[in-house]
């Protein structure tokens, strides 16, 4: 009699939820409400379909969103080029000035220094005096070179006129005797 008893009570409580799984709606029993599980699992469905719905439109529209970032980006790019590229060039521009100027001042240095080298084999030559070191010096060092080789000649050139008053002097004093 007591499994009798069980068994009822075990249909009468079980029977709700196996009549729900295969479609068919329980009659409550002792007032309560039995709750079938379709319309919970389609609810469930809807709902999740729902929520893939909204995510793909949000990733639809931040993909959307990024294009048009991307697109204002390259169009910006074209309307004002990149500071970063401007200054590159700005210095580019500016190393090949100088570089230019300076390849001008060499050139014009050398130049110089080749002259000054001339005038001081011409003047050694006009004088009559080996300076192959004098030649030397000059074409190392230039200007300096020329203006130390000035200095030097103008004491001679002193020393040179003293020696010809000097000759004149005893010229005149050798006629007079």
């Amino acid at each position: 009699m007591k499994k009798l008893l069980f068994v009822m009570l075990l249909v009468m409580v079980m029977a709700p939820y196996a009549v729900c799984q295969h479609g068919i709606a329980a009659k409550p029993l002792w007032n309560q409400k039995v709750v079938s599980p379709k319309p919970v699992w389609n609810e469930f469905k809807i709902k999740n379909m729902k929520l893939d719905f909204e995510e793909r439109q949000n990733e639809s529209h931040f993909r959307n969103e990024m294009r048009k970032f991307k697109l204002q980006k390259k169009k910006n790019e074209v309307r004002r080029p990149n500071l970063r590229r401007k200054r590159v060039n700005l210095g580019y521009r500016l190393l090949s000035v100088l570089k230019k100027k300076m390849v001008i001042f060499l050139v014009i240095c050398i130049i110089l220094h080749i002259l000054f080298t001339v005038w001081v084999y011409n003047d050694l030559k006009a004088r009559q005096v080996d300076g192959a070191l004098w030649i030397f010096i000059v074409l190392l060092s230039g200007f300096w070179g020329a203006l130390v080789y000035s200095l030097v000649r103008l004491g001679d050139i002193v020393d040179f006129s003293h020696q010809c008053c000097e000759k004149e002097e005893m010229e005149s004093v050798k006629k007079k005797k």
